[in-house]
């Protein structure tokens, strides 16, 4: 199970301090209801945050783990009382040492 699943979204029992620990400090997000991407640790975890306040449950159907970097996931709940289906794609870079 990927590590952002392993939180408690639906209760929306997750700390601030618990979300950032598992992003990157230059993490993006992109989303089709975003004019532009949403960039860096801090905005992403205030977004995932409050994203768990509007979700009246909902369930991960699906969870594929595509390759070593990459996390596919499929879900469906209710947001604000409207149906919602997700499907979210999980990157993560391979670490690059710097010389």
């Amino acid at each position: 199970m990927h590590p952002l699943r392993e939180l408690p979204h639906e209760s929306a029992g997750h700390t601030p301090e618990q979300v950032s620990l598992l992003l990157a400090e230059n993490v993006v997000f992109h989303s089709p209801l975003l004019i532009r991407p949403l960039e860096g640790r801090t905005a992403l975890t205030r977004v995932i945050v409050r994203s768990a306040c509007g979700r009246d449950g909902g369930k991960y159907l699906r969870e594929y783990k595509l390759d070593d970097h990459t996390t596919f996931l499929h879900w469906k709940g209710t947001i604000d009382g409207h149906e919602f289906e997700g499907l979210e794609l999980l990157g993560r870079r391979a670490h690059r040492p710097t010389n």
